[in-house]
């Protein structure tokens, strides 16, 4: 977590690595053998975190939130701060500054930063597009109504999320069903300037562009078992989890 430290100025409580579970047996809300999950563990080599993946349908994701803070060319990404909504500025923070949310729930992201051409996720994986999202949600049993931006399903969102309260507020109804472990980072409010929604609120970015201001996301919440396909604005910092396979191109706006 030096890396983390150097940029944020905050020490945690305890290393982040002894924290990890070995195998997604072992972690909180991942079921043994979920619908035939495979999974496997990913070394990010421009700061040595490491990630859990899962292999779901045909693509493997990400099942932590990502938590660097550094673009793969080795520079720093700025800390997420109140600006001008249209500003396109890359940036990114743990939830209120606090480096032990950083540990459990990883950082959140301006839309800038998942977009921008230095790259974000580690060599070889790509941020998911709002297709792919689809392509998730499809595996958990239901395909959109693209009428308007709505919470949609049934339950499939608690297909998705982590079991248990260990990082969800109660209640929570989720059960991990394809290994996805959902976790509720919260997000950065650009529009008040606030850190809001940890532990209830779990928003996933996506490359789609919806106009100059905003970007197409996802949301799970804990007492909620749907999924909302909405936009937040880019300004924002939401959580971001990635998938293997080359980068997906970068919409331009």
């Amino acid at each position: 977590m030096s890396f983390l430290r150097d940029l944020f100025g905050k020490k945690p409580a305890s290393p982040f690595d002894s924290q990890l579970p070995q195998s997604p047996e072992e972690s909180v809300g991942t079921p043994k053998r979920a619908f035939g999950a495979k999974s496997g563990t990913l070394v990010d080599p421009r700061d040595g975190q490491t990630y859990r993946t899962v292999k779901i349908g045909d693509d493997i994701w990400m099942a932590e939130n990502l938590r660097t803070s550094l673009f793969l060319d080795g520079s720093p990404i700025p800390k997420l701060q109140y600006c001008a909504i249209h500003e396109a500025r890359s940036a990114a923070s743990p939830y209120a500054d606090d480096l032990e949310n950083a540990e459990s729930y990883g950082l959140l992201y301006s839309w800038h930063a998942i977009v921008d051409s230095r790259g974000l996720c580690p060599e070889g994986w790509h941020i998911p597009s709002d297709q792919e999202w689809q392509a998730l949600e499809a595996r958990v049993g239901f395909r959109w109504d693209h009428s308007g931006d709505m919470w949609q399903g049934m339950d499939q969102g608690n297909l998705l999320k982590e079991t248990g309260t260990t990082h969800w507020l109660a209640p929570n109804n989720g059960s991990n069903r394809i290994g996805f472990s959902a976790r509720p980072g919260g997000y950065f409010d650009n529009l008040t300037g606030e850190y809001k929604g940890i532990q209830d609120i779990a928003n996933f970015w996506s490359t789609m562009s919806h106009n100059s201001s905003s970007a197409y996301m996802r949301r799970l919440c804990g007492a909620n078992g749907k999924i909302l396909r909405g936009s937040s604005l880019k300004s924002g910092g939401l959580s971001v989890r990635c998938v293997k396979g080359p980068l997906a191109a970068i919409p331009k706006w």
